[in-house]
């Protein structure tokens, strides 16, 4: 996994849309468990590894 960065994408309406391999392995879920579900339902999931930070991306 060096090197990858793990990525969620989330709509506007706060639904998992995107899921990639690396944030599989780093959350042990695969993407048919995320996909489609809430971001909220996740928050008791994440890890915080090093306070690692969270960007918002809007277009």
């Amino acid at each position: 996994m060096a090197g990858e960065t793990p990525l969620m994408v989330v709509d506007g309406g706060g639904v998992v849309v995107q899921w990639s391999h690396q944030a599989e392995e780093l959350w042990g879920r695969p993407a048919g468990e995320v996909v489609g579900r809430p971001a909220i339902d996740l928050a008791s999931h994440v890890p915080a590894p090093g306070g690692g930070d969270v960007e918002r991306c809007t277009t």
